[in-house]
């Protein structure tokens, strides 16, 4: 019985990252010194399997870092930043996180 229990509580905690992926794109859009962000990540519970958090980075130094308790829609996680520091030819970097499994980044010259 005990080891039944332990191979159906395996099974079933293994499925879970299955369920689980990264964000599949990001996109960065720059106007003036404001950066508007859009993560593509698709999830059929927003409040369980969500992007979690999102960084922004301009020229390698982390300028912010916002986590977040749920995914807005279904589909996508978008956020808007206003950056002082930003200039014409600056590399901004922007991360994205899933809470369950894996992230990804994206970079783009401010124009």
């Amino acid at each position: 019985m005990k080891l039944a229990f332990a191979f159906t509580a395996t099974a079933l905690l293994s499925a879970v990252p299955a369920f689980a992926h990264p964000p599949s794109a990001i996109h960065i859009s720059i106007t003036g010194k404001q950066v508007n962000v859009t993560v593509d990540h698709n999830t059929r519970n927003r409040l369980k399997h969500y992007i979690d958090k999102i960084a922004v980075s301009l020229d390698g130094k982390t300028l912010v870092s916002q986590n977040f308790a749920l995914q807005q829609d279904e589909k996508t996680q978008t956020a808007v930043y206003l950056l002082p520091e930003l200039k014409s030819g600056a590399v901004v970097r922007v991360y994205a996180e899933c809470n369950m499994k894996g992230s990804l980044a994206a970079e783009q010259k401010a124009p």
